[in-house]
């Protein structure tokens, strides 16, 4: 090629530089584990940059290339069996190996061909092995590049033609290819989401089998070691999210002081918990719905309510739940009962599971479980303590004239004896609680909770140790709440024979967390997007097609275009147009973006729920909102105060008694599980809207 063609060289292996780290980026911000070859690719990326810059070439033989491409491939086979030891692992091996080698050593334009093979297998690859956002960055980064590269390459093969001469470059080349790569992008970009939004999903179990499972959490299983939970407690994985709906008293749920039960261990050998006769039973779904089974509520004080539970992928197959769980909705086809009351998917999945629970919290802190003489013994059995501990626990509990009274004492007197702390013990204790209470004296919440059961165990009281997370963190932008392995918890619970088991927590207060306000609010922004990934781009099914489509349609009926976006003619014709395509692309990419908008097509979901005759008790609650905000609308606000049936009465007529049918079928809905009724109540809903239409002057 001429010289005078240098610049569009540079330009053209820049793209590819690009493309080539896309891809690479992309892998190294999936699920896998950074490793040597990662390294390798992000060290040859450099020195290639370096070389493009300086616009020079490393020297290396073909012959040399060749034979080091021959070696690792000979290679291959014993990565397969003995290094990751995993196919799709040692695959991406391969093409970082092959890739990286090729690019620092290219120089022909097959040699190029090569790499830009490569860089769309690593693409590929991080799009099997990644389930996270940071994808779609790198993969528009990566068609940004992919465009630029390809139509670099096809200029120069035009200008290499025999009997074309290249006139020169125009200083502005650079800026011209950039700005239409950026528009081509821009197009291919909108045109992929309509045909993602629009194509049905049907490949996304087998795509998830090659998604790495996330990261372990310990403590959860059927034993768990003292100092597990508070190695958890020092990272910052996160672990679900976790949405609430208003309460059957139409009061919110505050969970950031809710406990999520994931195990609950009966024996204790001086070091660790565990269960000795795990017992477990299978529990059918029926379609992916079941009855767990708690009675006798009706003459209990208490609260129920409904939640939303996202798993985060990680590798466990607990279901963390608050309270005592009545109906639980689950993607599985059968779930395991197993000991302490806690429930189990079949097997560690890896993905981000959704599920939805109904659940009771009984304002005294029992629970309506019965203990025979089997169980009683499990949970008094204790191996040699020592004798100080048994003292101390008299000591404590000296003036309390009752079981219960005894298990408060102790509680109050554990949280307030010993200081709070995550530094965990340099050395192994030969007896972990001993040394907690009488050497150490502080610790973390294992140690006070395991304290604590012994303590009950050896004054006679039941006890078992349960492990889960404690409340967690809202995130205001999505409205949800994010629980991290930072949360992590251990409790006690105690049985009473005119109570059942009952909770106690004897750790103390952790000190505040400081963040930093700025990175802390855009942490919570990539947290709400990150949800919206999973929930309407990995978990994207017919059903969700389907709610989109009626929000689409909705949404094209209600909507009235501005002057601006509309065509405008004078005497010389179109004076300014903006295409239909357009306003369809900005619609797209505002349901992409906008986690206001996701809560509104959820909403939408909701109401085909209801149409269907599928209506939950959780949907009620959002239905009986938005009675709420007709009325507000109208000038008519609920005081806090007044319970549902309560504000129908003080509404003036005739409004009023379409109100309190509304609210009738609210209260079937809610209460009774009356799915016929959620239809009656979206009719009435309807019309109050069209009353509210008729009878406002601005409307």
């Amino acid at each position: 090629m001429p010289q005078n063609n240098s610049q569009l060289d540079q330009f053209h292996e820049l793209a590819l530089l690009g493309m080539w780290s896309s891809g690479v980026a992309a892998l190294g911000f999936s699920s896998l584990s950074p490793d040597i070859f990662l390294l390798v690719a992000i060290l040859g990326i450099f020195l290639r940059l370096v070389l493009t810059l300086r616009r020079t070439k490393l020297h290396l033989t073909p012959a040399l290339v060749d034979l080091l491409t021959v070696l690792y491939a000979m290679l291959y086979p014993y990565d397969l069996a003995y290094g990751s030891k995993d196919f799709m692992l040692s695959t991406i091996h391969l093409v970082l190996a092959l890739g990286t080698l090729r690019f620092i050593s290219a120089k022909s334009d097959r040699d190029l061909f090569f790499v830009k093979i490569l860089s769309f297998l690593t693409i590929l690859a991080a799009a099997l092995v990644s389930a996270n956002l940071s994808f779609l960055f790198f993969l528009g980064l990566s068609v940004i590049f992919a465009v630029a590269t390809f139509a670099s390459a096809e200029i120069r093969r035009a200008a290499l033609k025999p009997g074309i001469q290249a006139a020169g470059i125009d200083p502005r080349f650079a800026r011209t290819l950039r700005n239409h790569t950026i528009a081509a992008t821009c197009t291919i970009l909108l045109c992929a989401l309509f045909i993602f939004f629009v194509l049905p999903r049907t490949a996304r179990a087998a795509v998830l089998r090659f998604i790495p499972a996330g990261f372990h959490i310990t403590g959860f299983s059927n034993e768990v070691s003292l100092g597990a939970i508070g190695e958890l407690q020092q990272r910052r994985n996160l672990v679900f999210h976790a949405r609430f709906d208003t309460s059957a008293d139409g009061l919110p749920i505050d969970g950031t002081r809710l406990k999520w039960r994931g195990a609950a261990l009966a024996q204790f050998d001086g070091k660790r918990w565990f269960n000795k006769n795990r017992r477990a039973q299978i529990l059918n779904l029926e379609h992916g719905l079941v009855r767990l089974g708690m009675q006798g509520h009706a003459d209990r004080i208490g609260r129920r309510f409904h939640y939303e539970v996202q798993l985060s992928g990680i590798s466990s197959d607990a279901l963390f739940l608050v309270g005592e769980p009545e109906f639980l909705r689950v993607p599985a086809t059968y779930i395991y009962r197993v000991n302490g009351g806690n429930f189990r998917l079949p097997m560690p999945t890896g993905e981000h599971i959704r599920y939805e629970v109904d659940t009771f919290i009984d304002a005294a802190g029992g629970d309506s479980s019965s203990l025979d003489e089997a169980e009683r013994a499990d949970y008094l059995e204790l191996p040699a303590m020592d004798p100080r501990v048994f003292l101390l626990s008299q000591q404590i509990s000296a003036s309390a004239r009752s079981p219960l009274e005894l298990a408060s004492t102790i509680e109050k007197w554990l949280s307030k004896a010993y200081p709070y702390t995550l530094e965990l013990p340099k050395v192994e204790a030969a007896d972990p609680i001993a040394n907690f209470l009488f050497e150490r004296k502080k610790g973390h919440c294992e140690y006070f909770a395991s304290s604590m059961a012994v303590m009950l165990r050896l004054n006679g009281i039941p006890t078992r140790m349960v492990t889960g997370f404690l409340g967690g963190e809202l995130n205001p932008v999505s409205d949800w709440y994010q629980v991290r392995s930072s949360d992590a918890h251990s409790w006690v619970e105690a049985w009473f024979s005119n109570k059942g088991w009952v909770a106690f927590d004897p750790t103390p207060s952790a000190p505040p967390k400081s963040n930093n306000a700025a990175w802390h609010r855009m942490t919570q922004y990539l947290d709400a997007a990150e949800l919206f990934w999973q929930d309407w781009v990995m978990n994207f099914d017919g059903d969700r097609q389907g709610t989109l489509s009626l929000s689409l349609e909705m949404a094209g009926r209600s909507l009235t275009l501005p002057k601006w976006s509309t065509p405008q003619f004078d005497g010389d014709g179109l004076k300014s147009f903006v295409p239909t395509i357009t306003m369809a692309s900005l619609l797209v990419g505002l349901l992409v973006l906008s986690p206001a908008l996701w809560r509104k097509l959820q909403q939408w979901q909701q109401a085909q729920r209801v149409r269907k005759g599928t209506a939950a008790q959780g949907d009620a609650a959002r239905l009986y909102q938005r009675l709420e905000s007709i009325m507000g609308k109208q000038g008519f606000q609920r005081a806090p105060n007044l319970t549902p049936l309560e504000f129908s009465n003080e509404l003036p007529h005739p409004i009023s008694n379409l109100v309190r049918q509304a609210t009738e079928n609210y209260n079937k809905l809610r209460f009774g599980n009356d799915a016929t009724a959620g239809l009656a109540l979206l009719t009435q809903l309807n019309e109050l809207e069209s009353y509210h239409s008729a009878t406002d002057p601005s409307s």
